[in-house]
């Protein structure tokens, strides 16, 4: 079941890739929470789109937005490559799919991939050098993003309709309500 605004958001507990322990009902005490589901680590799309979140944290972090990362990837290759990278994200690595399956946020098919934006984003990600690494998870993983306020309820839901279909920041933000 697809969730959409208004929704009540399914609690849940994650593990960090720096090894915080979190969950939803103490992340939402003091702020709302932007969860945002990209693919795996290897792929070209979900790097640009991390270093393009590590760049606007503080837009988060100004609206009062704790911003948590997610993707299929494992904890040790996840610690490498935010080391080497410098990134500072809150990263919740879901190697074994429960947030992805929690939250309803599935692959597509092959159609998805064909998808012209799809070309032409991982063709931006390559030129600004985020080449692709190592295959893991779903290859037709869609992206997602999602805001969850004080009140345990959704006030923004964005399903990709094809990977390269990630919300901006600045979207995230003009969507956002209390």
């Amino acid at each position: 079941m697809a969730f959409v605004t208004g929704n009540t958001a399914p609690d849940f507990s994650a593990t960090l890739a720096n090894g915080e322990e979190i969950n939803l009902t103490d992340l939402i005490k003091d702020q709302s929470v932007c969860i945002v589901f990209l693919r795996f680590l290897g792929c070209p799309l979900t790097r640009l789109r991390m270093a393009e979140l590590e760049k606007e944290i503080s837009k988060y972090q100004t609206n009062d937005l704790k911003l948590i990362v997610v993707f299929e990837s494992t904890v040790d290759r996840t610690q490498k490559y935010t080391v080497r990278k410098g990134l500072t994200l809150d990263i919740a690595v879901d190697e074994h799919r429960k947030l992805y399956d929690l939250f309803d946020v599935q692959p597509g098919g092959i159609l998805k991939m064909l998808n012209p934006n799809v070309l032409k984003k991982a063709g931006e990600a390559t030129i600004k050098g985020h080449m692709h690494g190592a295959f893991e998870g779903n290859e037709l993983q869609l992206p997602a993003a999602f805001i969850i306020n004080k009140d345990k309820k959704f006030t923004y839901v964005n399903y990709g309709e094809h990977p390269a279909d990630t919300v901006s920041t600045d979207s995230i933000l003009l969507n956002m309500s209390a």
